[in-house]
């Protein structure tokens, strides 16, 4: 299962691949959620700092370059590692829209003392429940566990989204059904104009509502979608590169080519087979 649970990130190295470069930083395939319990520390992601203290949590986006610059004696954490495979449990739109936001705009968000203590009994509840190799339920049980941190973070992000923006139920409305027709036409429909008219508004207010709520342009969203659902299925299926490509609505399969290595620095081909090495 790709998943694990860390006491202060004590044997990572040991259970999964992670990289160190000269100057300290480290990158992870996987997602990495921190939940501070005492003490405080300065985070490093990429050139931002985080200041991580009691009843805090910070989420490091798969790949993304991090390091602990600096921490006091009293510092204790919980680590969650959470493997790319493994976000097919967030298929609800809204859920994706909030996950998103959580790793690439705003990662560190604070906790009450009372979902603290919640989210270190889900962590000591998960790490007992990936050693019960018996249990024929534990998987099934681990997935709903990891559901219940998503979508209580996602609680967390939406309130801090609707505090900070002055974020009406009106506004909040817009996105989420935005993301739910992304959901069902992302494949066939890439114009920002088919979302807005199918939410009976203008392309101009649907932007500027998606720019406010997650700071990226619908567009962004779409292509997103089309990237995620790429790697999806490079990954998971036997589907040929022409088959995915005129499945998500490319002209041909050289225009898939082109978006795939813009975004990711690799071809679809060298992705599916770096993928065949690490699973």
């Amino acid at each position: 299962m790709d998943i694990s649970i860390y006491d202060n990130y004590s044997g990572a190295k040991r259970d999964f691949e992670i990289s160190t470069s000269d100057d300290g930083f480290r990158t992870c395939d996987s997602l990495l959620a921190v939940i501070c319990l005492e003490g405080k520390a300065t985070f490093q992601l990429g050139r931002t700092e985080y200041e991580v203290k009691r009843h805090t949590f910070l989420v490091i986006a798969p790949k993304a370059m991090f390091r602990i610059k600096e921490s006091n004696s009293k510092f204790r954490m919980d680590v969650l590692r959470v493997g790319e495979s493994l976000f097919e449990i967030a298929n609800d739109a809204p859920l994706k829209m909030l996950l998103n936001h959580m790793m690439y705009e705003n990662p560190l968000y604070k906790l009450s003392e009372i979902k603290t203590k919640m989210f270190h009994f889900i962590h000591l509840y998960l790490s007992v429940m990936l050693k019960e190799k018996k249990n024929k339920y534990r998987n099934l049980i681990i997935y709903e566990y990891i559901k219940v941190l998503f979508w209580e973070a996602c609680n967390i992000i939406t309130e801090d989204m609707e505090r900070l923006a002055g974020y009406g139920p009106e506004k909040m409305d817009i996105t989420q059904k935005f993301f739910r027709c992304l959901d069902r036409h992302f494949k066939e429909k890439k114009p920002v104009s088919f979302y807005a008219t199918e939410l009976g508004i203008t392309a101009k207010h649907l932007s500027q509502t998606l720019k406010k709520a997650t700071g990226k342009l619908p567009s962004a969203w779409i292509e997103d979608y089309s990237l995620m659902e790429a790697k999806k299925l490079l990954r998971h299926s036997d589907n040929t590169i022409q088959e995915i490509s005129y499945d998500l609505n490319f002209a041909t399969p050289s225009h898939f080519s082109k978006f795939f290595k813009e975004k990711t620095g690799m071809t679809p081909k060298e992705f599916r087979k770096e993928s065949e090495v690490t699973i």
